[in-house]
């Protein structure tokens, strides 16, 4: 599918592809060049299989060939919503490579916003387990079939399959590449300078959001990002269960090295570390929460960490003493990097700086790309002040799916709102202060929760901090903090406003109202879902009277 061109035309895509803003190669050729460079090296490992370079290209090939012969077009859309498995690569890679453009959806998604991502997109096919976890993914995308008449095919991944799924192993295991030349996939592979995937948001605020990317834009983003991470071919990548900064590490980085990528089905701290010591995993991406809850695990001290090199960490506000502790105790480099879901990859760190540049800041952009801090009016803020953060990113998105108002809109200026506040350092690195929407005005004053609750994590009793807004009728806003305990004995009010006294921070940041939660609601890719808590403090509140 062509950019729109209100955003890119034929000649500044042509620009792009001359100086390597854009690679002339997708995906699914990285793919095809790491089947040919290291064909018996492992390739995929998930809790089923070991899938070898090779393997994975001939997988690929099967299936994408497999789609054209049922009647797929270029540019239909296919829904994949699969756990970490190994098809989820064949069946993204065959899709580039049958000229269908892919989404991937989270698996938190559930029937109403399934069916509108169908109607949406118009998709033609979608792929899914049958059973996974306490689900039934086949019964649930029959329910909304009489919904959505564009969905012709669902092809669902196992040994078994239920009537009326089309069997995606058995599309792997049919020999049908013996009937088609050796390069015909090269006529049918989406070109690189065209839109190859879409992506939708969680869907946690509403519909989804559906946004465009080129792949040659990210495979250009990819090849710098694995050399600032320091991946070679040598390296093991996990991944450890969905989410987009947990995933791309993997998806998009290791096929530009030719690195093994371990898939975890579902994030469990105790699995994750045994499988960190059993496949020598030398990297691996995580949000906040996950950090936590490894480093916390009470097998922490049973296994062996020592080939890990480098952990990207990301999703929201990582506190510096989480970096700091995080790099201690499992010996690699810690380092953030930011980003969107709309509108892709923001800043990406140097592997090989400083501490203080990969604890505090989240790096730079590539070398394509620009970042910006303006106010309100849109005015750009010199170095060191606090504002909105903006981006020029041409190996970011490019749109959203068949809105050409809305793509203008957000897309053709070139830069694109993030809504998250920052600010610049001395280097020009980007230090993130919380998203915008999360700022708390007590009487006119800001409050940054990111500040507050990376002091809070430093209290022994404290495993788990995040600061919300509650209504208040004298100041408008105030600060109310949930705490998730470490121990038997929770943190009291008291001792929280004491220990932050303690810290020398201004009295109006002290939270006034404190929450003590077992666990923090969950947004996908395992965010703290802010609204959640909210919403039960103004509930609160109401009952209490207060407001």
């Amino acid at each position: 599918m062509k950019v729109n061109k209100d955003v890119y035309d034929e000649q500044k895509i042509n620009e792009f592809l001359d100086k390597g803003v854009w690679a002339k190669e997708g995906h699914c050729d990285k793919w095809d060049w790491c089947a040919q460079e290291f064909p018996e090296k492992e390739a995929i490992v998930d809790s089923k299989t070991r899938m070898t370079w090779s393997q994975a290209k001939l997988y690929q090939d099967r299936v994408a060939l497999g789609l054209l012969e049922m009647g797929f077009k270029k540019d239909d859309v296919m829904l994949i919503q699969l756990p970490m498995w190994a098809e989820l690569f064949i069946a993204r890679m065959a899709c580039e490579k049958a000229g269908i453009i892919y989404c991937m959806l989270a698996q938190n998604l559930r029937e109403k916003d399934i069916e509108y991502i169908l109607k949406k997109t118009e998709a033609v096919g979608m792929v899914v387990p049958w059973k996974s976890g306490d689900r039934n993914f086949f019964e649930e995308v029959q329910s909304i079939r009489p919904n959505a008449p564009s969905l012709r095919h669902v092809f669902v991944v196992g040994d078994e399959v239920p009537e009326g799924a089309v069997s995606f192993n058995k599309m792997m295991q049919e020999p049908i590449e013996k009937k088609y030349p050796e390069d015909y996939l090269q006529q049918t592979k989406t070109p690189a300078w065209e839109v190859s995937h879409i992506t939708t948001t969680t869907g946690t605020t509403g519909f989804p959001k559906i946004s465009e990317y080129v792949c040659g834009a990210r495979v250009s983003r990819w090849i710098e990002t694995t050399k600032k991470f320091g991946m070679t071919k040598d390296d093991v990548i996990l991944v450890m269960g969905p989410g987009g900064v947990i995933f791309s590490p993997a998806s998009d980085g290791a096929p530009m090295v030719g690195a093994k990528i371990v898939m975890q089905e579902r994030f469990d701290p105790g699995e994750a570390l045994r499988i960190i010591e059993k496949e020598k995993v030398t990297m691996f991406a995580a949000v906040p929460t996950m950090l936590q809850r490894l480093l916390a695990h009470p097998d922490f001290d049973k296994y062996d960490y020592s080939t890990l090199k480098f952990i990207r960490c990301g999703g929201g506000f990582v506190p510096y003493e989480l970096c700091e502790e995080t790099e201690k105790k499992l010996g690699a480099r810690v380092g953030q990097t930011y980003g969107s879901a709309d509108r892709g990859g923001g800043t990406i760190p140097d592997a090989k700086a400083p501490s203080e540049v990969r604890w505090i800041t989240a790096g730079k952009p590539d070398k394509w790309s620009k970042v910006s801090i303006v106010d309100d009016e849109g005015k750009e803020l010199p170095q060191g002040e606090v504002g909105s953060v903006m981006f020029f990113m041409p190996t970011g998105a490019v749109g959203y799916f068949k809105e050409p108002e809305a793509t203008k809109e957000a897309y053709a200026s070139g830069w694109y709102q993030m809504g998250d506040l920052g600010k610049l350092d001395a280097d020009g690195n980007l230090v993130l202060v919380g998203r915008k929407r999360d700022i708390i005005i007590r009487g006119g004053q800001n409050i940054y929760p990111g500040e507050i609750e990376s002091l809070l994590q430093l209290h022994p009793k404290v495993f788990q901090a995040a600061l919300v807004k509650m209504p208040d009728r004298e100041y408008g806003e105030k600060a109310c903090a949930y705490v998730v305990p470490k121990g038997d004995k929770p943190i009291t009010f008291e001792e929280m406003v004491a220990f932050l006294k303690e810290q020398k921070i201004t009295s109006y940041k002290i939270p006034e109202r404190l929450e003590i939660i077992e666990s923090m609601p969950l947004a996908g890719g395992m965010k703290i879902e802010k609204r959640t808590l909210e919403e039960d403090v103004e509930k609160k509140l109401k009952k209490e009277g207060r407001i």
